[in-house]
Formats: C-alpha cells, sequence, structure tokens
C-alpha cells in the first residue's frame, strides 16, 4: 500500500522506495529554502566527486556511487516537495504565449540552448523570480540552464526535468530537440572534465 511521503524511523517512504531522511543526506534543516537545498546538494557533490584523491581513501568505487546516488535522490526528492497549485499554474500559463513565427527567429538566431531559453523567457516578460518560483527551481539553477554553465548543473537525469518543465512553460512545442541539443552539449562537457 503506498503510504506517500513521510519521515518513519528517520526513513523517508515514497514511491515504494525507502531512503534515508533527504535532509539528513544533504547535511539540512527541514526549514531549509531551495537555495539551501540547491547548494547543499552542489558541496556534497564536489565533495563526492570522482576527481577527488582524497575520496579514493575512504570508500571503494561502488560505496563512492551509492553515496553520490542516495544524494541525488535526497534532491530530487526535496526540490519536487512543493507543487504549485492547478489554478495557480493555469493562469500563470495563460498570461503568456508563444507563436510559433517568433520561435522560429529565436531558433534561427540564438540555436536551441540556454541563450534562446533567456530570449524566449525576457520575450515573454518572465523574471527569473517568476520562473523559479512556478517550476520550484532555484534561481542558481535557471541562471546556470540559460548561459549553459554545466559545471553547476545537476545529473542529466534531474536536468532534463527541468529542461522539459522549463521548455513547456515557454511554450516549446519542440522539447525533444531542445533535449536532444542540450543533451549533447552536455555530454560533451562531462566527457572533457
Amino acid at each position: 500500500m503506498y503510504e506517500g511521503n513521510s519521515i518513519k524511523d528517520n526513513r523517508w517512504k515514497g514511491d515504494g522506495i525507502d531512503i534515508e531522511d533527504p535532509y539528513e543526506v544533504l547535511g539540512i534543516s527541514e526549514n531549509a529554502s531551495e537555495l539551501e537545498i540547491e547548494e547543499a546538494f552542489q558541496r556534497l557533490m564536489k565533495a563526492l566527486d570522482l576527481s577527488n584523491p582524497g575520496v579514493w581513501a575512504l570508500w571503494t568505487p561502488e560505496e563512492l556511487n551509492q553515496l553520490r546516488e542516495k544524494a541525488q535522490r535526497a534532491f530530487l526528492s526535496l526540490m519536487q516537495r512543493k507543487p504549485s497549485s492547478n489554478a495557480e499554474s493555469s493562469s500563470f500559463l495563460k498570461k503568456r504565449t508563444l507563436s510559433k513565427e517568433t520561435w522560429e527567429l529565436i531558433k534561427a538566431k540564438k540555436g536551441l540552448g540556454g541563450e534562446a531559453l533567456r530570449e524566449i523567457r525576457e520575450y515573454l516578460g518572465l523574471s527569473l523570480e517568476e520562473v523559479s518560483s512556478f517550476l520550484k527551481i532555484t534561481k542558481k539553477t535557471l541562471r546556470a540552464l540559460e548561459n549553459e554553465d554545466f559545471y553547476n548543473l545537476p545529473p542529466w537525469v534531474y536536468l532534463k526535468g527541468f529542461l522539459r518543465a522549463y521548455a513547456k512553460l515557454l511554450g516549446i512545442e519542440e522539447e525533444e530537440e531542445l533535449l536532444k541539443s542540450f543533451e549533447e552539449r552536455y555530454q560533451k562537457f562531462r566527457s572533457r572534465t
């Protein structure tokens, strides 16, 4: 039987998978802001980076991967903890639309990347604060997306979800093309680091 998300005996239950308390995993308090959650996640991932020589003295590669996966699950569960209400989302989306002609012009000028996302957001009159509040993605992550600052972005599995949500909000119909373009550049960056 599905129990929903709850903390019981210092374990977080959700979607049938038990993981440790995500707040404990990231080393933050339960009233942490989204920015604090993201910063804690980035610090932990940097500390557990495979290129960090100190981690090899503490953990085996298998243990290190398990710790990184645990951190990623904790981050994702906390970032999805406060969904927007449907009434709020429908009125927010109705205010702004992107015409196919405008999308084609921006795509031709900027390509399918972060600059195009920023230009569309600005064209639609959306501030980073509004997008951040609506999508429950920190402004820092949105800025990193728009600047294609892959070093400061989460792993691809999470980034893909952020991009899908952002594309939907901006009214981009060619979502798969956008994802493919971003993934190519993201994987190219990751292969160099």
